[in-house]
């Protein structure tokens, strides 16, 4: 028998969920994480928006604790795309040289910086070489901060657009041709031997 609910202040009976009937199957799972959920907020630039093969690229990761409490033992797992090499000796985190990361040289780049202040950030920098492959891939650069493998930031990413350059299968030659009747490697007037 269904209640019937009239007249004023009645309320009618709500719809069960998670957060009216905590105790629902499937209601004890977490929420998915948002930025707002997680400690630390991560963000990813770099240096040129396009590259060819064999060029250079300078990547900036940027990890933000907007919490009032340090967090402690923060890794960076920082992918790689296709054809993309870590340089070795470029690693940087708040513009000091530190060791090269985990997994160098690439895909996946682990940097271990350890904790990072209440209300601060911490800043890694560093450069990759641009290589054979690239042009298959799609030239996506993800990173992220993790404590101790569990998820502790969101997905920064940044993409590369990588042009054929010199390695394209069009071409287009300029030039002239001419016979050299005098062998002097100029291109003159004929000149008549006899």
């Amino acid at each position: 028998v269904a209640a019937v609910c009239a007249g004023e202040g009645c309320v009618p009976p709500t719809k069960p969920n998670c957060q009216n009937t905590p105790s629902l199957p499937g209601c004890a799972q977490s929420p998915p994480a948002t930025i707002n959920s997680l400690p630390l907020v991560v963000t990813k630039a770099v240096n040129r928006q396009s590259a060819e093969i064999g060029d250079t690229l300078l990547y900036t990761v940027t990890v933000k604790n907007n919490n009032p409490q340090p967090v402690s033992n923060v890794t960076v797992v920082d992918i790689l795309p296709a054809g993309f090499r870590y340089i070795t000796s470029t690693a940087q985190i708040n513009q000091q040289r530190v060791a090269d990361p985990a997994g160098s040289p690439g895909p996946e780049l682990n940097f271990a910086i350890g904790t990072v202040p209440a209300a601060n950030s911490i800043t890694i920098s560093y450069r990759v070489r641009v290589g054979v492959g690239a042009q298959q891939g799609d030239g996506m650069n993800q990173a992220q901060a993790r404590i101790a493998d569990k998820l502790a930031s969101n997905i920064a990413r940044v993409k590369v657009k990588i042009n054929d350059g010199v390695f394209t299968s069009d071409a287009c030659l300029i030039g002239k041709v001419f016979v050299d009747c005098n062998g002097d490697s100029l291109q003159d007037q004929s000149v008549d031997p006899n």
